[in-house]
């Protein structure tokens, strides 16, 4: 039964139970058990005929015994007993009499004979010779032939070609007859058939594969199932028939030549879209070959002549996103072998999120689960992503960083190699590039090598006298689908036509889509190319706000020249003076580096300058340089400053000024900070300047001596209402002290220890009280 490919189940008590041959694998209406009068096994088959049963094995009755019988076994000859004999005696004897009985009776039917052909006056001489005519003419009873001492030998075999052939031989030769065997580029063997030569069926693809389709012709043509060993000895061959073909590449629902691209519409007829030339057509065959899944679902047919503005009716966004979304849509449906960005749709509750998520999947690759949860592991992501060409994942509430990292390989070329099943050496090999959707409230922190991939669009929120249920919002949807496919083709043809005349001066990270979004501007008159790159810095400063030891660098206003990782670790923690770090902090200099390299694209991206001397240098350490931007283009990338914890319990009065304190007068901020060595430079930090060293300041002002970087971090603690009745608009104030001033307005104190809680954390200033120490914690607690 195993042999077979059925499954079986064993009981404690000797007996089994196991699936039919043909049947599904839950079935178990077979039942087998030990024989009670021979040596054998009982079997019952409470579904087909026991004996049809048997046939798809290939085994008789006689194979129930443990010692089957009859099968290739020849009788040993033994002599004939005593009383045969006399009855090969008797019946030669017999033989004899009715044989001269016989005789007699043909002379006197010869006589008869004669007599009535020559007449009453026949001479004796004319009847013997009619007489000896007659008898050799007759037909003697044969002899018997006596029995041998030898049994018969076996009949000698017929030709080849008429010996009856075996099911596996009749499904090859079947396969051969209507479909052309091929290899993938990943060595998987398909077949496709002569009506439709350019979608491949894959040879244990299931359903859709060529497994399932012999068997159902071979039924077809026979009436009857092919047993499940006879298809597997038949696909075993035809997979090393496939292994002699040269390798071909198998597209998935998208594909890309020199001049054109070609959409499967994933129906039984073939039929494909073509896009060349600025303009698209239904076709019956194409000259590239196709893949589906159990994940490819049919297209409906697309219309002419349609609008679309139809399209926003369902997915509600503003109207500066529109163009940065049709790039994304016309991209996935024109381009294979580029990169993607990755589709973000963000949102409150309430906005429609899975809804507009469903619909732009109905736009690009139609699937019977267009919307998916997130994974639960690397490999879960890859077998779920390489079934279709766009992989929606909805309702995340945050990017574990193994995700992270999986989306920005999908968006640019994604793959897994592993040990294939039950074998010892094998591989698995799995490679694919996939367009991305995703979907959320907040997607928390992002990494910054994901942000620069994503395309984000927001969604309102819908009012409630404008929604609309479920069953209506589909019947409106699917009679609106067909003619926004045809205008969104209409748009991706005029795009692939314009795209080789696009050239771009400066392209983002995402370049080859910023080409696509700048020809759908320049085809709609848009301007989505502006609005993306506005995006971009928004996502870059959310991906940097997220680390506690890069926001500690911008605020402070780093600065470093030939400084290593573990120099700049080292100046960054003095900001905290006796205050402990957050516990995400760097432990080592590793870690630096490793945080340093990730940010650098999106501190490049809002005006930092950061780079390495990768190590080639006297000390053969690597060294930083890192120059914050001019004040002038800060602007609103830059963050406003954290408090500064060894200052802020003496900002609330006036009076004495203690070493490290500040103090606002009506005529100038100074400040006197033991702790220096922000600005770092080659070697060992520079030595602590002196602190009552005035320099000049615009306007009559005054500052002491320190690093300019260390504005923020000198006045974010300043009083809300200042003497002087100075503001951030007051003529003559520099932007440093601009944006302290607007920082001091909005400072909130602990109200358990009484110091300023720090701008970056915004969850500690709504709660009213440090969340990272421990006397705070208590007190909060007890309070409560």
């Amino acid at each position: 039964m195993h042999a077979a490919g059925c499954r079986v189940f064993e009981k404690s008590n000797g007996t089994a139970t196991a699936q039919a041959p043909g049947h599904s694998s839950a079935d178990r209406s077979i039942t087998l058990a030990p024989a009670d009068t021979y040596a054998g096994i009982v079997i019952a088959s409470h579904a087909d005929p026991i004996e049809n049963v048997l046939n798809a094995l290939g085994l008789t009755f006689a194979d129930l015994h443990d010692e089957p019988r009859g099968h290739g076994r020849r009788p040993e000859p033994t002599p004939p007993t005593p009383d045969q004999i006399e009855r090969i005696r008797k019946r030669d004897e017999m033989k004899q009499v009715h044989e001269q009985e016989r005789r007699r009776e043909l002379d006197e039917a010869t006589r008869i004979a004669a007599a009535a052909q020559l007449g009453d006056d026949a001479t004796p001489e004319q009847v013997g010779a009619l007489a000896s005519v007659i008898a050799t003419a007759s037909d003697p009873v044969a002899d018997t032939p006596p029995i041998a001492d030898e049994p018969p030998a076996d009949p000698e075999p017929p030709a080849d070609d008429q010996r009856q052939k075996s099911v596996a031989t009749r499904l090859v030769e079947l396969a051969l007859d209507d479909y052309q065997l091929g290899l993938s580029d990943d060595e998987e063997p398909f077949g496709t058939s002569k009506t439709t030569p350019h979608i491949a069926m894959m040879l244990r693809g299931g359903r859709t594969g060529l497994r399932a389709e012999l068997a159902r012709k071979f039924f077809a043509l026979n009436g009857s199932a092919a047993p499940a060993q006879a298809l597997a000895d038949s696909l075993t061959v035809l997979e090393g028939m496939a292994a002699l073909e040269d390798p071909t590449r198998l597209y998935l629902r998208v594909a890309e030549t020199d001049d054109a691209v070609y959409i499967d519409c994933g129906d039984v007829d073939g039929t494909v879209i073509r896009i060349a030339d600025g303009a698209w057509e239904l076709i019956d065959h194409a000259p590239v070959t196709f893949t589906r899944t159990k994940l490819t679902a049919m297209y409906p047919r697309p219309e002419r002549g349609g609008d679309l503005a139809e399209l926003w009716d369902f997915i509600p966004i503003a109207e500066q996103d529109r163009p940065v979304l049709l790039a994304v849509l016309v991209q996935a449906l024109t381009q294979v072998d580029v990169a993607h960005p990755v589709l973000a749709y963000l949102a409150e509750q309430g906005s429609a999120k899975s809804s507009t998520t469903r619909i732009t999947v109905d736009l690009l690759d139609p699937s019977p689960v267009p919307l998916r949860q997130a994974p639960r592991d690397a490999d879960s992501w890859v077998t779920a992503a390489a079934g279709s060409w766009v992989v929606a994942l909805d309702n995340l509430s945050g990017l574990p960083a193994w995700l992270s990292d999986s989306l920005c390989r999908a968006s640019t070329g994604d793959g897994n190699v592993k040990r294939a099943l039950y074998s010892d050496s094998g591989l698995s090999v799995v490679k694919f590039r996939r367009c991305v959707i995703i979907n959320g409230i907040d997607l928390g922190a992002l990494r910054g090598d994901l942000g620069e991939r994503l395309a984000l669009v927001d969604l309102p929120r819908i009012p409630k006298n404008k929604r609309r249920n479920e069953k209506e919002l589909n019947l409106a949807w699917s009679d609106a689908r067909p003619r926004i496919h045809g205008a969104l083709l209409d748009l991706a043809a005029r795009v692939h036509q314009t795209l080789p005349t696009i050239d771009l001066d400066e392209a983002p990270r995402m370049a080859d889509f910023a080409r696509v979004l700048a020809a759908v501007d320049q085809v709609l008159c848009t301007e989505g190319l502006t609005r993306y790159s506005d995006r971009a810095e928004r996502i870059a400063e959310d991906s940097l706000s997220a680390d506690d030891f890069i926001g500690r660098i911008r605020s402070s206003h780093y600065e470093a020249d030939g400084r290593t990782s573990a120099e700049v670790l080292a100046d960054i923690r003095g900001t905290f003076g006796d205050e402990k770090p957050p516990r995400d902090w760097p432990k080592n200099s590793r870690a630096v580096t490793t945080l340093l390299r990730r940010h650098a694209p999106a501190l490049r991206a809002i005006g930092w300058i950061i780079d390495d001397d990768g190590g080639r240098n006297h000390r053969k350490i690597t060294e930083w340089t890192i120059t914050p931007p001019p004040p002038e283009s800060r602007g609103k990338s830059d963050p406003r400053a954290p408090q500064d914890p060894q200052t802020a319990s003496d900002l609330r009065g006036h009076g004495e000024n203690p070493a490290g304190q500040t103090r606002v007068s009506d005529n100038a901020v100074t400040r006197t900070d033991p702790h220096r060595g922000l600005r770092g430079s080659r070697g060992n930090p520079s030595p602590a300047p002196d602190p009552h060293q005035k320099i000049s300041e615009p306007a009559g002002q005054a500052r002491f001596a320190g690093h300019a970087g260390h504005a923020g971090h000198e006045y974010a603690s300043a009083p809300t209402t200042t003497p002087g009745g100075l503001t951030p608009d007051s003529p003559g104030q520099t932007d440093r002290v601009a944006r302290a001033l607007a920082n001091a307005r909005q400072s909130v104190d602990c109200r358990h220890c009484g110091e300023p809680i720090p701008e970056y954390a915004p969850t500690d200033r709504a709660a009213g009280y440090h969340s990272d120490r421990a006397a705070c914690i208590q007190a909060e607690k007890r309070t409560a």
